[in-house]
């Protein structure tokens, strides 16, 4: 049986890159214990027109590998120890109205 990181990183993959015929600089990719939360109200991407899907891993350190994998496949994230705890990996194609750091919004 495979890892949930490498299912998680193999459907964020497909959903996101091959389906859609983007590169993989075009999305964001984040760890979180609340998808919704995260996409929609801190990166406010479109839940109705947003490009985006979730997947929840079997243990917080599967979720940080498939994250890991999934910078190292040069796609844009923030700082894992600001999420260190988030089960689900979310990913969302980036546009005008998304925002990639939340927190330095208001700065």
């Amino acid at each position: 049986m495979k890892k949930s990181s490498n299912r998680i990183i193999e459907r964020i993959l497909q959903k996101t890159i091959l389906d859609k015929n983007f590169v993989v600089q075009d999305f964001f990719v984040g760890l979180t214990d609340d998808p919704k939360k995260s996409l929609f109200l801190d990166h406010k991407v479109d839940k109705n027109d947003g490009l985006y899907v979730y997947y929840e891993a079997s243990s917080t350190e599967e979720a940080q590998e498939a994250y890991h994998e999934l910078m190292e496949l040069d796609m844009n994230g923030t700082t894992i120890t600001d999420y260190e705890s988030g089960k689900y990996v979310y990913c969302y194609h980036i546009n005008g109205q998304t925002i990639e750091c939340p927190i330095c919004n208001g700065l």
